[in-house]
């Protein structure tokens, strides 16, 4: 499992022009965008592993709602 840090520098979200660098809030947004999901489902395939059945939902909605939580 890689630290926001980690993602962070796989990321392309810095530009420059010369003298000057320019930080893409976009590319910045997207990036941690892609990081809470990978993390999501990270977090979910470790719930499902633990499920006793395939069909126990409110196992993942109570994960949901943790994550959600934080």
């Amino acid at each position: 499992m890689e630290t926001a840090k980690e993602h962070l520098k796989k990321c392309n979200y810095i530009d420059q022009d010369e003298d000057t660098v320019y930080i893409n809030e976009d590319a910045v947004v997207e990036c941690m965008e892609d990081y809470a999901n990978q993390r999501v489902i990270e977090e979910l395939e470790i719930v499902i592993s633990k499920l006793d059945s395939p069909w126990d939902r409110d196992a993942v909605r109570r994960r949901i709602k943790e994550l959600k939580d934080r």
